[in-house]
């Protein structure tokens, strides 16, 4: 259980959220890399977001940081099957590559969702910072 302090996401930290992940059997580690792509630390292995498993995610909104704003994400390697957790800023402070990932990783899941109710549990697009195509602009 997270204790609140406070802040837009309930007072939940990056660090409650990959003790949570931990606790779960989600160990390892993911890395973004340049040009979008995501690295198991457990077998060396580049991904497409894409084509990796997103099993469950938080965000976390600091209460006035925007370098506060990251994702934290349970990730399972297609190829060795690790569990584990990636961090990736979003918003104004967000690297390119950090946006390329969770730009894939939301059209992803918008491509599995099928209820309104669904529909409304955004990665990040809600947050209006998302640019391109695919993204609030």
């Amino acid at each position: 259980m997270t204790i609140s302090r406070g802040g837009v996401s309930g007072g939940l930290t990056i660090t409650d959220a990959l003790r949570e992940f931990e606790t779960q059997g989600y160990t390892g580690q993911f890395v973004v890399r340049p040009e979008g792509a995501v690295e198991c630390q457990a077998c060396g292995t580049q991904h497409r977001p894409a084509g990796v498993p997103l099993d469950a995610m938080r965000r976390i909104e600091g209460v006035s940081d925007p370098a506060d704003m990251v994702f934290v994400g349970a990730l399972r390697c297609p190829r060795c099957g690790s569990m584990g957790t990636a961090t990736i800023k979003y918003g104004p402070a967000a690297p390119a590559e950090d946006a390329m990932v969770l730009r894939e990783l939301q059209n992803k899941r918008a491509s599995t969702l099928h209820t309104r109710e669904d529909a409304d549990e955004s990665l990040v697009s809600d947050t209006g910072w998302l640019p391109g195509p695919d993204g609030p602009g």
